[in-house]
């Protein structure tokens, strides 16, 4: 028998208490990967990174194939997720045995398509990483449980493991690039064990034939989004390699890393949606209202971050990376620009379409992006490398969310209200970070006034905030006392 559905109030109450945990552990791991970016910045040259960006590139691209939409559905399934896990376990191991041995057969056909033949060795050394969604599907039962904390976890054991296993083998082994490489096995390998140890099940591959067909129906459209999520986000960075060589690559990922922060950050804090979302499907009121809800504060805490980063990628690039990045710096503003326009307004869209099973819609957008990126975008990288990157992602968020992505949300919600309160987040973001952009960011030349900086933008932000929206301190108020009050029994 099905147990009651939870009350409104509830789930949201859980999904604010859940996705608060996901962000400070998400900003905790986000703070190690930064700390690591830095210190093989300053410790590798751009070409070698450079080369383990590009072998990355290809695990990445066939590891999308095999999720096939196996997370989301574990996630969806409200009575029997460990069924489900269960069959999606047995596919993904087929899946990744099959490209793992075409990626060790093709592996010098990719080498030479970048024009590097070392690249051969590369990715027969790294193959067997195509396993890791597979692996990590146990995870998928924390997110439904609304566990955020715990599917965290295995993440920290990957950056923290291959962090130090890769600096170990090059500073006392003088491993060189083969330190990085190796530095990738051990994440991996305490990344998935971790996941294991900690899971809520721990599922056996059994292929029920039935779940099968219902995964592939559902998962089919995910997968054709994922290749095209793939070329959306790492296209570019193909592009940028095949054209301009691999320390073009490194200053284009460099300048990418920063500004996509700011989607990632914005899909912790979505991640409650998806279950929440699927809970309250069958009300259309209390969908619509939790969707309004979540862009409304999602643009408050991400719209002055990207503004932000915008105005000090220049000391920021200067004072943590030093000279040798320098390159980056306009790419990186420029995308902090595009990133930032990609998450203000609706863009909670795909879990709303994935709760609702209409997984078409976001094949159909990312088709859409992919069909830019290798006309307009391929055009642009051509001709300008890293700064056309960051051009083709600024011209498509801006026709993606002005106009592919506005007409899915006014059919799914049949309205925009969600777009009214967007002007005040961006204009208490634009006036601090234009007088940062014009007098401060030439000025600063040290960590500390770099923080003291950021620390004045977001003062003049919170006070201009203040003033636009009398009615947002005792919202956050309440949320607090949601997160921090005493749970219910």
């Amino acid at each position: 028998m099905s147990q009651a559905a939870p009350a409104p109030d509830s789930i949201r109450t859980l999904a604010i208490r859940s996705s608060f945990v996901n962000l400070a552990a998400s900003f905790g791991l986000k703070g190690l990967t930064l700390a690591q970016a830095v210190i093989y910045a300053r410790v590798f040259a751009p070409g070698e990174l450079g080369q383990i960006a590009t072998v990355l590139l290809v695990i990445s691209f066939l590891t999308v194939i095999t999720r096939m939409g196996f997370e989301e559905s574990i996630v969806r399934e409200n009575d029997h997720p460990e069924r489900v896990m269960q069959t999606a376990f047995f596919l993904a191991l087929v899946l990744g045995g099959i490209l793992s041995a075409v990626l060790y057969v093709a592996a010098p056909l990719a080498a030479s398509a970048f024009h590097r033949a070392e690249l051969t060795q590369f990715l027969r050394f790294l193959a067997f990483m195509v396993f890791g969604s597979a692996l990590g599907l146990p995870n998928a039962l924390w997110v439904q449980r609304f566990r955020f904390g715990l599917a965290k976890v295995a993440s920290f054991a990957d950056l923290i493991v291959g962090t130090a296993v890769t600096l170990i083998l090059h500073f006392h082994a003088g491993l060189g690039i083969w330190s990085l490489l190796w530095g990738r096995v051990a994440g991996f390998a305490a990344n998935y064990i971790m996941v294991w140890i900690v899971a809520a099940y721990r599922p056996w591959p059994v292929l029920d034939r039935a779940q099968a067909r219902a995964l592939l129906s559902f998962g089919w459209p995910i997968v054709v989004g994922s290749l095209a999520n793939y070329l959306m986000h790492q296209g570019d960075a193909v592009i940028v390699r095949y054209f301009h060589g691999d320390a073009t690559l490194a200053y284009y990922q460099l300048a990418y890393a920063f500004p996509y922060y700011l989607m990632e950050g914005t899909d912790v804090l979505l991640a409650a949606l998806l279950p929440t979302f699927s809970r309250l499907r069958d009300s259309r009121e209390r969908l619509v209202s939790a969707f309004v809800q979540s862009n409304k504060f999602i643009t408050l805490a991400i719209v002055p971050c990207g503004i932000a980063l915008a105005a000090l990628a220049g000391p920021l690039v200067r004072v943590v990376f030093g000279a040798k990045w320098l390159p980056a710096v306009g790419p990186m503003t420029v995308l902090a620009i595009g990133f930032t326009v990609q998450v203000m307004w609706g863009y909670g869209w795909g879990a709303l379409v994935l709760a609702s099973g209409r997984t078409r819609y976001l094949m159909y957008v990312k088709l859409w992006i992919v069909l830019y990126l290798l006309t307009a975008g391929t055009l642009l990288i051509r001709a300008f490398g890293a700064m056309g990157g960051a051009l083709y992602v600024l011209t498509q968020a801006i026709l993606t969310v002005g106009v592919v992505r506005g007409w899915i949300l006014q059919h799914e919600l049949g309205s925009r209200s969600f777009i009214k309160d967007s002007w005040k987040p961006v204009v208490a973001s634009l006036v601090p970070g234009a007088l940062v952009w014009w007098l401060a960011s030439p000025h600063i030349g040290s960590v500390v006034g770099l923080i003291l900086t950021g620390i004045a933008y977001g003062a003049v932000y919170i006070g201009l905030m203040s003033v636009f929206d009398r009615e947002l301190v005792p919202e956050l108020r309440h949320m607090a006392r949601l997160v921090f009050g005493p749970r219910a029994a």
